[in-house]
């Protein structure tokens, strides 16, 4: 492994090790560690679909998308706060630079709003990775809130099908990086 792939997963656990320090719930089962670890899976899954979305962004997103929030029952300011986690980062400007850190804050500031990204296939592949987990909590998908992912062309079934299988226990952290490191 070169240098700069070594540098490169540092940062991941660094990310990972930001967004662990301050979290509330990392341990729980609906928005821990194991949830992002499932959007991270969904999303490598979703980006294989359209090269043009950034892999990096997406695994990012999951990484941090639920990192602040307080509770797993209605926590409006949860996106907000993971925002300002990936502002902040350090290990995410080295990883994707700062145009890459605001979709990632982006993205994390509007998850759960119910919104769909078509100008922007990367950060609507962020918010379907989070949506397409929602298989974990029995809930059927709707369409009509995916931007990669579609019923028409039977992307959303597929990976939803796929997400069910993996969601009690999803691949590791190591796995899911050494996943962005593919082309590198």
């Amino acid at each position: 492994m070169t240098g700069d792939r070594v540098a490169r997963l540092q940062d991941w656990g660094r990310l990972l090790a930001e967004a662990r320090d301050g979290s509330a719930l990392a341990h729980e089962p609906m928005h821990g560690e194991a949830h992002w670890r499932g959007v991270a899976w969904a999303g490598l899954r979703i980006q294989k679909l359209s090269p043009c979305i950034k892999r990096d962004a997406v695994i990012a997103f999951a990484v941090l998308h639920d990192c602040r929030r307080e509770t797993d029952d209605w926590d409006p300011e949860h996106g907000d706060r993971a925002a300002r986690v990936a502002i902040r980062s350090r290990p995410l400007r080295r990883l994707i630079g700062a145009e890459g850190r605001e979709i990632v804050a982006e993205a994390c500031r509007l998850h759960e709003r119910g919104l769909t990204r078509p100008g922007s296939l990367t950060i609507g592949a962020c918010w379907d990775a989070d949506r397409v987990n929602l298989v974990r909590l029995g809930f059927r998908l709707d369409p009509r809130y995916f931007t990669v992912l579609s019923s028409e062309d039977g992307t959303l079934g597929a990976v939803a099908e796929e997400a069910r299988l993996i969601v009690s226990n999803p691949p590791g952290w190591d796995t899911l990086f050494n996943g962005t490191l593919a082309c590198d």
